[in-house]
Order: C-alpha cells, then structure tokens, then sequence
C-alpha cells in the first residue's frame, strides 16, 4: 500500500468519526425535554431515625438557574413503609420568604425497620419528587444482674435483665431478649430467649449440674443490635464458720451524708472474730458497676470494726 494510499484511508476514516459523533450529539439533542425545569428541590435531615422520636428535616426550593429562593411552593413529605403498606403524610405546608420549610414530625414506632421518605415540592416554575431510604434504628441499655457473684456446682443462678431504650429510657416492652451462657471453656452451656415485661425485665433460671467445667462463666443479654455481658464465678468452695453483721446508724441515707456503722464477726460457736481482715466496699448500677466507696481494716478484741465515709454528691440508680 503507497504513502498516498495510506493518507487517503486515514481522511476518510476521520470524516467517518466525525460524522457519526456529528449523528450521535443530533440524536442526544433531539431527546432532551424542550424546557428544562428551573424548579430545585434540596432536601437536608437524618437517614437514621429513632422509632417515637421527633425527627426534624428542612426542604430548601430554589431556582436553578441562579439559586434564588422559591417562597410559597407547596411542599408534601411521606413516609412509605419499605415492606408495603399505604405511604402515611407527615407534612403538608408551604416555604417561607427564603424558600425554606423546617418539618417535624413523629417517627412511627411500628416494627417496620425502614421506610422510604417521599418529598413532593411544586412551584410557578416546575416541580420536583424526591426519595430517600431512612432505617428505624432501635438501640437498648440493658442491665444484666444475677442473684449472687459465686456459684458452687449444683446451684441455681437467678438471671434478671432490665432493657431500657437508650432515646429516652423508655422500658422495651414486648421485645425479644436472647440469654447466653458460657462455662470456663468457652462452651456454650445455656440458650435462652424471653420477652420482656411492660417494665422492660426479663428474668430466667439456670441449673448447674453437679459435675461441670469451673471458673468464670460468662453471662450474655442480646436485643437487637445491643449486647451486655457479665462474669460469674463457678467453683467448689468451704462455707465460712462465722457470720458477719453490718449496723449502720440510720436505715436510710441521702447523697453526700457520712454514713458510719460497726461491723461485727462471730464464729457460730460463739467466739468473737478477732484481728480479722476487713474489706467493704460499696457501689451502684447505672447498667454497669459503678464504685462508690472503699474501706479496709482489722477487727478489734470483740470482733468488731467501725466505719466511717462519705456518699457522693450524685447517685445514679
């Protein structure tokens, strides 16, 4: 093939791109709309909404052309549930002078865990519909107590689980709460699933056999997307041979009063515990330990040892 051969393939091929892009640009022009919408609709809020809440959005109408704010455009928001269902109006009004309107309204407290937010806005220039997926996200405390910290072999463990919701600390009532056990091993000894009271509290059993693996058995309350876990202690152990009895002088104390008592051990046969080793300690549950105080000393001659110390300012609980 000559050199001129070559240059005249090469002009046609280009005149061949050019006028098929030429085609393309004439057949994408005649499909646009003859009037192209000036109506602008932003819509600025939450994608993640609290069931029962308040959730509060503002819908901006403007002219796209130079961003002037539309004042009087109807403005309608919807809620339509993801799993069907008929869409329910959440707002029906107008924008302001600047072209604004700040909507709030009640978050449906169903079991639906998400919804689609529907925004239909109208002005003299246009209209606009606008869509957005938002979730219900449903978040707990829970606090898990059981009835004693030491269990030996053969005991019954107590279990009580008090949900709240974590919004406005609302019981979670009707709500399906899953208890786990573990032993020292990792084995998973004990499932569980009951549903909570009007208070939020679920409580449940758990028997230990005779013969089972000791050390710490971890404890765990599962709703939802919320878990709380603790530690009890599985072991054989010798019941102590004297009793311990804790007086205070007053039966009931309010915050930041000096709380003072005695402590007295006795064996069960009657002798005094004397120059015993004594630890108090004292706390409060807000769903987790929180320690209030510390105290440690020795027993006198008669057994007994006097306290003394300070509540705070604040308790929780």
């Amino acid at each position: 093939m000559s050199r001129k051969t070559k240059i005249i393939l090469s002009v046609i091929a280009i005149t061949v791109l050019l006028l098929g892009g030429l085609g393309w640009m004439t057949v994408y022009y005649s499909n646009l709309p003859e009037n192209l919408s000036q109506h602008e609709t932003i819509v600025l809020g939450q994608s993640e909404l609290v069931p029962g809440s308040t959730a509060a959005l503002r819908v901006a109408v403007r002219d796209s052309s130079d961003a002037a704010p539309l004042a009087g455009a109807t403005v309608n928001v919807m809620l339509q549930p993801d799993g069907g269902g008929t869409a329910v109006p959440v707002f029906n009004g107008t924008t302001n002078d600047l072209g604004t309107a700040d909507i709030s309204f009640e978050v449906p407290d169903t079991e639906e865990d998400s919804y689609t937010l529907v925004v239909e806005t109208e002005s003299e220039l246009g209209s606009d519909k606008l869509e957005r997926t938002v979730t219900l996200d449903r978040d707990y405390r829970i606090l898990l107590t059981s009835d004693k910290p030491l269990y030996q072999p053969g005991q019954l463990i107590h279990l009580r689980a008090l949900a709240l919701s974590t919004f406005d600390l609302a019981p979670a009532a009707g709500q399906e709460l899953q208890i786990s056990i573990a032993d020292g091993k990792g084995n998973t000894v004990f499932r569980d699933t009951i549903s909570t009271s009007d208070y939020g509290v679920a409580a449940t059993d758990f028997q230990l056999a005779n013969e089972v693996n000791t050390g710490p058995y971890k404890i765990s309350a599962q709703l939802g997307n919320t878990s709380s876990e603790m530690t009890v202690t599985v072991e054989r152990y010798v019941l102590p041979k004297f009793a311990v009895n804790l007086t205070t002088e007053k039966p009931y104390y309010l915050p930041g009063e000096i709380v003072r008592g005695t402590l007295s051990a006795n064996y069960f046969f009657g002798k005094t515990v004397s120059e015993g080793e004594v630890l108090l300690e004292g706390f409060t549950f807000d769903f987790e330990r929180v320690d209030v105080f510390t105290t440690q000393g020795i027993t006198d001659a008669q057994g007994n040892y006097s306290f003394e110390f300070q509540l705070p300012e604040y308790i929780a609980g």
